[in-house]
Parts: structure tokens; C-alpha cells; sequence
């Protein structure tokens, strides 16, 4: 009898006999010592040999996992793939043999190493993506605003900011009233993206048309006379 169904076994060499629904195998065989072999797919093979001189002799079998357990140490949030199959967790049980590991996250290079797994072994892999950067210079309109990317504060303008990661930022601009609200600014590989901004009061210029109210420049809602403004209902 074998623990696992799946397994196949072979006696003196034969050939492979599978086991039935019950996971046992049934054999008549001469009186004499005869060898055996079991095998299953993510087990060891257990090999041996049984002295047939009684009408009946029973052998229990429970084969050991061969799987090796693989740690792969990267940055947070990192997505592991190994050999085309994603994981969610680090620690991977993986059956013996040679594998693709893949390391990626947005904003950095994918990096890739292969591996060789033996039965039962346990390796630890440290793979990390590669930062890829670009820089941002920003200006104002007037000069010494305060930047913000993505909310922290990196100085006043003029400003030049490098190894920024790729991708999506937010940039706003503040100088006592002053202030432009938080924009988003595409950063890539390589690349000094400038950014200038006209600071905007936060308030409105009047005219006096000469009647018993001031009149603005401009809608509610808008910052120049072109700009439609707020709609209301």
C-alpha cells in the first residue's frame, strides 16, 4: 500500500504498475526476494527490496515530499513571478528543477535570475528592481515659491529636484497667498521635465465702474477674464 495514488511502482525492473482506486497494489510473485521501486511526481522514490516466502507479505509505503522551498528577499510591494506564474508570498514551495525568477514594481526595472532547485532544498534569493529616474526643474512666476511633490516640501524656486522615480507626481506651488494648486506631472526615464507655473491670488482685481459696487475682472470660479468659471443652477 501507497500513501499517494499517483505513484507507479516497479517490481524487479518491470514494468510500471499502477495502483488502484485504494492506493494498493496486488501482485502474485515466486517465492525469493524481490526489488521494488515507487515513484510520484514532488515525492522521492523509495527503493527496497521484501522476502516472498510466506502466501502473503504487506508493505506500507508513505513517501517524502521532494519539494524545495524557495525565499525570494525584495522591496515592498514587489511582484514575484517564477517561471510565467505569479506569487503573492515570498516563500515558495516549488518542486526540483530549474526556474525563471522575476522581480518587478512600477517605476522600476524588472530583473530576472534562474535557478536551480534540488529535492528538498532551501534557498534564499535576494532580487531587487532597479529605481528608474528622471528630474524635474521647476519655476515660478514670482520667483521663491515653496515646492511640494507629493505633499513634502523640496525647496523654493528656482528648483531643480533629481532621482525622481518615473511615472505619476504631484506638484504644488506656494508663496504666502500665492499659490498654485497641486498639479500632476509625468516624470520619465532620463528626462529634466520643466514645469512653470504663474502663481494665482487668491483673491480677484475690481473695477470701479463708477457705480455702488466694485466689479471683478472676472467670474467666480475663474482666475482670468477668458476663463468661463463656476456654473451654478
Amino acid at each position: 500500500q501507497v500513501e499517494h495514488k499517483s505513484a507507479v511502482v516497479y517490481i524487479d525492473d518491470d514494468e510500471p504498475r499502477s495502483l488502484d482506486s485504494d492506493g494498493m497494489l496486488s501482485i502474485r510473485l515466486q517465492h525469493g526476494v524481490h526489488t521494488y521501486k515507487v515513484t510520484a511526481p514532488s515525492f522521492l522514490s523509495e527503493s527496497g527490496s521484501v522476502d516472498v516466502q510466506s502466501e502473503r507479505v504487506a508493505k506500507q509505503i508513505i513517501l517524502e515530499s521532494a519539494k524545495a522551498k524557495l525565499t525570494v528577499n525584495t522591496l515592498p510591494d514587489a511582484k514575484i513571478i517564477i517561471s510565467n506564474h505569479s506569487y503573492k508570498n515570498n516563500t515558495i514551495e516549488l518542486d526540483p528543477g530549474v526556474y525563471v525568477v522575476e522581480v518587478s514594481k512600477n517605476s522600476y526595472k524588472t530583473v530576472k535570475q534562474e535557478i536551480t532547485l534540488a529535492p528538498k532544498e532551501e534557498l534564499t534569493l535576494t532580487l531587487e528592481p532597479v529605481p528608474v529616474h528622471g528630474s524635474l526643474k521647476i519655476e515660478s512666476n514670482p520667483p521663491k515659491g515653496k515646492v511640494y511633490l507629493d505633499g513634502k516640501i523640496k525647496g523654493k524656486t528656482p528648483l531643480i529636484i533629481n532621482d525622481v522615480l518615473v511615472g505619476d507626481h504631484y506638484v504644488r506651488v506656494k508663496k504666502k497667498k500665492l499659490e498654485v494648486k497641486e498639479q500632476k506631472v509625468i516624470v520619465k526615464e532620463d528626462t529634466q521635465i520643466l514645469q512653470t507655473y504663474d502663481l494665482l491670488k487668491d483673491e480677484h482685481s475690481y473695477v470701479d465702474l463708477g457705480l455702488s459696487v466694485k466689479w471683478a475682472t472676472c467670474n467666480i470660479g475663474a482666475n482670468s477674464p477668458e476663463e468661463s468659471g463656476y456654473y451654478y443652477a
